[in-house]
């Protein structure tokens, strides 16, 4: 039984960010990843999720929850608008931020493959839930809210919130569960701890102008192909 009623964080976000007709230094919607710079240079990517690129991409941020490019593209610049914030982070890599937990049973909503052995080479228990992954690896969905409402850790990936299905997750959670929102998609805003029951985030902070970004997503690189380019931050809520 749902016992929260949560809002959609891009609307919180947008409220926060207050960027509503700003316009765009400059915008790309690769293949992987949407990336948008700022007038004063900052930078935010969010990943396409498979979206088609609207058949003009805007010039003036307005914003649109209805529309799966509408959602991508207000993403990238709400993370770019939050891009640059006052408090303490921490760099410490995802993976051994769990394996350091000491959490024995674990939820990964999208898989994030290269973490997948060492998590269960360190003994724990992790169920993986992501339609689009290997399913051999993954378990069926009828299993999830059992799981959530079980589990010591839920990873969730940032896409949640682009696609959707972040609202529904956060009202399975149980109190006392750690939440890690991860991902370059993360937002970096206190509002994911004081209005969501998330605990860490861990995402890409990006220094200025950062054009070799903007080029690299351009190209359809992902992940991979561009965080090299930006600094990989934990905070904790």
């Amino acid at each position: 039984m749902k016992t929260n009623v949560y809002s959609d964080p891009l609307m919180l976000l947008a409220e926060e960010a207050a960027v509503n007709g700003m316009v765009f230094n400059r915008i790309v919607f690769g293949e992987r990843y949407c990336a948008v710079m700022l007038p004063d240079g900052r930078c935010g990517v969010c990943a396409t999720l498979g979206v088609a690129p609207p058949a003009k991409l805007p010039h003036v941020f307005t914003t649109d929850y209805r529309t799966p490019a509408g959602r991508v593209i207000m993403q990238a610049t709400l993370n770019a608008a939050l891009n640059l914030y006052d408090f303490e982070y921490d760099q410490v890599d995802v993976g051994s931020a769990i394996v350091a937990s000491g959490y024995r049973t674990m939820v990964m909503i999208g898989c994030f493959y290269p973490l997948v052995k060492p998590i269960r080479d360190a003994g724990i228990e992790l169920k993986i839930f992501d339609p689009a992954a290997d399913q051999t690896l993954v378990r069926p969905p009828e299993e999830l809210a059992e799981a959530i409402s079980s589990c010591q850790l839920l990873m969730i990936t940032a896409t949640s919130i682009t696609n959707n299905t972040f609202v529904p997750l956060m009202e399975l959670v149980s109190k006392g569960t750690e939440v890690w929102l991860t991902g370059p998609s993360a937002p970096f805003s206190r509002l994911m701890f004081s209005e969501y029951p998330v605990t860490r985030l861990f995402g890409t902070r990006f220094a200025p102008g950062n054009n070799t970004l903007l080029k690299l997503v351009e190209e359809g690189k992902g992940t991979r192909g561009f965080s090299h380019t930006g600094e990989k931050v934990m905070i904790i809520g």
